[in-house]
């Protein structure tokens, strides 16, 4: 149990700090998959409250880009109090975080990011991008991998691309 996020209680927002280490997605309800993303050493007011935390990936992170292994991240959020275990017979209590919001990069590079699907308006591309970035992984241990879902992000990264030479091409002209 995460003893510390316990403390901090649900009452009020508090501002917090990770760093990136991975995506991945869960399932919900009617097998829909939800995008998650997992950080590690996440601290409050300098003070480390756990090692590691997996979130739904929200529309404010997915604006940040394709985030690289070892980027900071801050942002606000509640602590939620939650059952894991619900899908095997060992289910225990434990505390994450809800609703991140005012998510910010700390250390930006002046390297441009590579943008990703929008996480509410472009779900299943972002699912997409999720499922190819770990594509080695899930195959070799059976978890979901879908093809379609690949193919909605590259039909989405596709639409970029011509939006883009749209927008270049609206400007000069």
């Amino acid at each position: 149990m995460r003893k510390q996020l316990k403390q901090l209680g649900s009452s009020e927002r508090h501002t917090f700090q990770g760093v990136f280490k991975g995506v991945g997605f869960k399932s919900s309800y009617r097998n829909h998959y939800l995008p998650t993303l997992v950080l590690e050493q996440i601290t409050f007011e300098g003070k480390i409250m756990t090692n590691h935390l997996w979130c739904n990936y929200t529309r404010q992170f997915s604006k940040l880009g394709v985030l690289k292994i070892g980027d900071v991240v801050q942002f606000d959020a509640r602590i939620k109090r939650y059952t894991k275990g619900y899908k095997t017979s060992s289910k225990k209590v434990d505390y994450g975080i809800e609703r991140p919001t005012k998510v910010v990069l700390l250390e930006e590079t002046e390297t441009p990011r590579l943008s990703l699907p929008d996480a509410l308006t472009d779900k299943n591309a972002l699912i997409g991008y999720i499922m190819m970035t770990n594509e080695a992984y899930y195959l070799a241990t059976g978890r979901p991998y879908d093809e379609w879902y690949v193919m909605q992000f590259k039909a989405w990264r596709e639409r970029q691309g011509n939006k883009a030479d749209n927008d270049a091409s609206s400007e000069n002209g």
